[in-house]
């Protein structure tokens, strides 16, 4: 602790934030994601044979797909609580 006062009171609401200081919360943020990459092809010959053409054949199907998970915020209804942070997701 850097400053001492006189007056008791404000001695120990220098000494509660200090306290508070060391004592925050503190918590890592996780960052998960995935994603995927599907190529469905087939060869010009495949599937049934209808008036001389293959009707599967020579598809080209890609789907790309991504997803990440909601981010953090902090909350203390309306006011401020030292300490406190993303405490709701």
């Amino acid at each position: 602790m850097t400053e001492y006062f006189e007056n008791p009171t404000q001695q120990r609401a220098i000494e509660n934030s200090d306290a508070l200081r060391r004592s925050a919360q503190s918590k890592p943020i996780p960052s998960p994601f995935a994603r995927l990459n599907l190529d469905f092809i087939t060869p010009s010959d495949f599937g049934p044979n209808v008036a001389g053409q293959n009707l599967l054949g020579d598809l080209r199907l890609s789907a790309l797909g991504s997803w990440r998970q909601g981010g953090f915020l902090t909350w203390v209804g309306g006011g401020s609580i030292e300490g406190v942070a993303n405490n709701l997701q």
